[in-house]
């Protein structure tokens, strides 16, 4: 029978050379790619080294190619280390492509799957989710990668999920426009996780921007801001804010200028 760690590792290698073959945007180049892929790997003590190494040499066959379909990679500061690859896509449909033998990448099959390989010796474990933005809720897409973003998962009592969207679009959303903050991105679970999960992603620069208030709290003002915290504190079951930083050396970006194989620049 095989074991549970082979098992896990062969399920990574499938994975990971679906994703990496055929990714969407790192950010929604267009409203209609609203469907959010993102793969977490956590990477063996002592590899993390070899995986980075692996994963550009990876990006660089991809730009040697000339593929299109870029994607970004992520990895946390917060909570369990991991790393996140995250793509997005107009339609599910686009997710019947992910395989190893695309026709656009037919002359570097063999180079792929051998960099592939290397990659999956580093990766303890991976774990997928698919998720869709809500439009009504996010801000338009930012031409801009932010440097980190602060990312707040909540799971909702299924029941309230209607009442809870409707109190961020009417008092929310209104004061993180005010505030200045260019990236907002709220995406509801369809796949790889509860239902009534909600995932919200704010773009910031450095820690510092956590030091002292909050725009959003200073939009919509502190006492306000309480009285929305006590409508929406008894919808939720648990909440859970990590922070994650770009890593644009690991990304494929052939949508940014100088992007490809060393992930773009910003």
């Amino acid at each position: 029978m095989m074991s549970s760690k082979i098992f896990r590792q062969r399920c990574a290698f499938a994975a990971l050379v679906s994703v990496l073959l055929l990714a969407g945007a790192a950010q929604l180049p267009a409203q209609e790619r609203n469907f959010r892929s993102t793969t977490f790997y956590k990477i063996n003590p002592g590899r993390v080294g070899d995986f980075q190494a692996a994963v550009k040499e990876y990006n660089a066959v991809l730009a040697k190619a000339n593929y299109d379909k870029p994607y970004s990679m992520w990895v946390s500061q917060t909570g369990d280390r991991e790393y996140a690859l995250v793509s997005y896509h107009a339609k599910l449909a686009e997710l019947d492509m992910l395989r190893a033998d695309d026709p656009k990448l037919k002359n570097q099959q063999a180079d792929l799957t051998r960099i592939a390989g290397r990659i999956n010796q580093c990766a303890q474990e991976s774990r997928r989710s698919l998720a869709e933005v809500d439009k009504d809720l996010s801000l338009p897409p930012s031409k801009e990668m932010p440097k980190m973003v602060s990312v707040l998962r909540i799971h909702l009592h299924p029941d309230k999920v209607d009442e809870y969207l409707a109190l961020v679009k009417s008092e929310l959303l209104p004061a993180i426009k005010k505030s200045g903050v260019k990236s907002y991105t709220v995406v509801r679970t369809r796949y790889g996780g509860p239902r009534a999960e909600l995932i919200s992603a704010a773009g910031m620069d450095s820690w510092a921007d956590l030091d002292g208030t909050s725009p959003i709290v200073k939009a919509m003002g502190a006492d306000a801001y309480q009285k929305y915290l006590n409508k929406i504190r008894p919808l939720m079951q648990d909440a859970e804010y990590n922070v994650f930083r770009y890593q644009p050396e690991l990304s494929f970006r052939p949508d940014m200028p100088g992007g490809g194989s060393t992930g773009g620049s910003r």
